[in-house]
């Protein structure tokens, strides 16, 4: 974004500029939540591991065969009833997003045995419209996922040396209409 803005500018003044990236910056930048409710509320933030820390349920869980993310639900009693635990449903603790947040510690064992129960893949069909979920992959079912395949997200390329053997490399993740970026090309031997 910094490189557009730089670009787009010089195409108003004509005059280019330096661009600093702080990689350290680029992680304040993505704790923008964490730092609001700093300065909102004066509570120092916890760890709270892989959770969202407003949002309940917002987090991974495991499934039968591996792991699935839940990112929030739109039909709680939907959600209580696929997952066979209806009684939750009316549960004052639970009712309510913000106030199943603040009953987390007691939610979150709840649901870890019940997503237990059946695979990722059936976990996601039978919660389709009644919460966002996703498939947490391995590197390996990532490379291979023919989403991933069909992008061109991931080329195979030779490593230079004696022995002919090749390495799996994240391509550019821009796509340009006219200029789109290849990798064709390893990375030069040592020397």
């Amino acid at each position: 974004i910094g490189v557009l803005s730089a670009l787009y500018e010089r195409e108003l003044s004509g005059v280019g500029q330096r661009l600093d990236v702080s990689m350290m910056e680029s992680v304040i930048y993505n704790m923008e939540n964490a730092i609001i409710r700093y300065s909102a509320t004066g509570e120092v933030p916890g760890r709270i591991g892989p959770r969202h820390p407003l949002n309940t349920p917002f987090q991974p869980f495991e499934t039968a065969d591996g792991w699935m993310a839940v990112a929030g639900v739109r039909d709680w009693e939907a959600f209580c009833t696929v997952l066979d635990i209806g009684e939750l449903a009316e549960d004052p603790r639970f009712v309510r997003g913000p106030i199943r947040t603040q009953h987390h510690g007691e939610l979150e064992p709840i649901l870890m045995e019940a997503f237990k129960k059946k695979p990722t893949g059936e976990w996601m069909e039978l919660l389709t419209g009644i919460a966002l979920t996703g498939p947490v992959n391995t590197v390996e079912q990532m490379v291979h996922d023919p989403h991933i395949k069909e992008r061109g997200a991931i080329a195979r390329l030779p490593v230079p040396g004696p022995e002919e053997r090749s390495v799996l490399v994240p391509t550019i993740p821009t796509r340009l209409s006219r200029t789109n970026p290849v990798v064709d090309t390893p990375a030069p031997a040592a020397g």
